[in-house]
């Protein structure tokens, strides 16, 4: 811009309207949050590797890591904290993590699910608690269905 003079005047112009204000709150939090997020992100990715990097060795399949959901004993049975007729399985047995999933009738649990086709259920019963086992995945859903549907006087659960 030309002054009268005929010298030429520099403006600075701000790219706001007027500078930026910041209340305390939200200073604070521009400043940290890049430290949140690192150490989020360090506490996620430690949990992650750990759960990577845990043994082949193991005594219930919670133990074992996504790509070898579930222990297996020597005999290949699925080891599990899974209370089995009254008794609840006590530590002693060890097994190596597997990748094989349950087949037919295997016990089963929530880390250690069922091959394609089966899914993982515990079907009501008289007697208290028995052990998930793989089933026909159509059947699990009617039974699913069946008892999410069962009311007195015209269904009763199991005595």
């Amino acid at each position: 811009m030309l002054k009268d003079e005929g010298t030429l005047e520099i403006k600075k112009v701000y790219p706001y309207k007027r500078p930026p204000t910041y209340n305390a709150v939200s200073l604070v939090l521009s400043l940290y949050d890049p430290l949140l997020k690192s150490i989020l992100g360090i506490v996620w990715c430690s949990n992650y590797h750990l759960r990577l990097r845990r043994s082949t060795t193991c005594t219930k399949s919670y133990d074992c890591t996504s790509t070898a959901p579930c222990c297996r004993d020597a005999n290949n049975h699925t080891l599990t904290d899974q209370e089995q007729h009254f008794a609840p399985v006590l530590g002693g047995s060890s097994g190596t993590c597997s990748s094989v999933l349950g087949k037919k009738g295997d016990v089963c649990d929530s880390s250690c699910g069922c091959e394609p086709g089966y899914k993982c259920y515990r079907p009501m019963s008289g007697m208290c608690c028995p052990p998930m086992r793989c089933y026909n995945a159509t059947w699990v859903e009617q039974q699913q269905h069946y008892w999410a549907n069962c009311h007195p006087p015209t269904c009763y659960y199991p005595p």
